[in-house]
């Protein structure tokens, strides 16, 4: 297990240093998610062997936990890409003519489309990992 647990660090560490490299920073975030979710799901098929002594309710409990804290990264990146576009809309329309602020309102638009529903549906998973985090908890009690 040691051995295994070492090779993905090294794996881990390897791609870490390829995509820090990547000057576009979609493609770097995007990359970023990749990353940990194939780490999520390693890390899960290392551990079903290492659960041999646990209960079904404190496994999940554990996934969960792992799902709700990779969902959240989620959700906090999505809200910190849409906020920081609001800024540079609003920064831009500071002192921007008429026809630079209908732009700008058109992109706020395509903005809005691309990413509240976006967080929306973060948000809805997230909440719905924390409830069958709660479930599994109080399972096991």
């Amino acid at each position: 297990m040691f051995l295994h647990l070492y090779a993905v660090k090294t794996i881990f560490l390897g791609i870490l240093g390829y995509i820090n490299k990547i000057e576009n920073k979609n493609i770097q975030t995007y990359m970023y998610y990749i990353l940990i979710y194939f780490l999520y799901n390693k890390l899960n098929k290392m551990l079903k062997t290492a659960f041999n002594n646990y209960s079904n309710n404190e496994i999940n409990v554990y996934h969960n936990k792992s799902q709700e804290v990779f969902e959240e990264a989620i959700l906090d990146s999505l809200e910190k890409e849409y906020n920081e576009l609001n800024e540079l809309i609003e920064l831009f329309l500071n002192h921007a003519s008429m026809s630079s602020e209908v732009r700008l309102n058109e992109k706020q638009k395509i903005f809005d489309k691309m990413y509240k529903p976006a967080i929306k549906e973060q948000q809805r998973l997230l909440r719905n990992t924390k409830k069958r985090l709660k479930y599994h908890v109080n399972k096991c009690l």
